[in-house]
């Protein structure tokens, strides 16, 4: 079965985009440094709220969505961010992607009051990996991986 690691590099705006989009630049390393044929990966990127620190003016501002701070314990659960999917060209080893996630009314209605807390800082993300692997030789396996980055606030 293929083992591939996911690291997100880093995250940027695209500049020529028709429409808000961010790049999120993944290294794919094939664990084995076995040829792969293609890789048909889908992402789902959710907001970790429970993974930082929160200064008492962004307590204030999360209130509506979280509570108050007393039951976040209870209530500070991952945040559904975007859903992208990329087709990832024949490599060997590792290669370099950009992941485009399009910031659609939706996206921005769904997590915008999370993001509006802040003035500084980053944001916890949680990238969850899945997909189809087509070995060089051999029949297509399923895979599933997951990875985390922090973006700017």
């Amino acid at each position: 079965m293929t083992d591939l690691d996911f690291h997100c590099t880093g995250v940027r705006p695209e500049p020529f985009g028709a429409s808000p989009t961010l790049l999120f630049g993944q290294r794919i390393e094939e664990l084995d440094h076995q040829p792969v044929h293609a890789v048909a990966l889908r992402c789902q990127i959710r907001i970790g709220p429970a993974q930082r620190t929160y200064d008492p003016d962004e307590v204030d501002m999360l209130g509506d969505l979280f509570g108050e701070p007393s039951r976040w314990s209870s209530t500070l659960k991952p945040l559904q961010f975007a859903h992208a999917s990329i087709t990832v060209p024949a490599f060997t080893g590792t290669t370099h992607v950009d992941l485009l996630v399009p910031c659609t009314y939706e996206t921005e209605v769904a997590s915008a009051s999370y993001f509006r807390a802040f003035a500084r800082g980053e944001i916890p993300l949680l990238m969850l990996f899945s997909g189809t692997v087509s070995p060089a030789a051999t029949a297509s396996a399923p895979s599933r991986s997951r990875g985390t980055r922090r973006r700017p606030a």
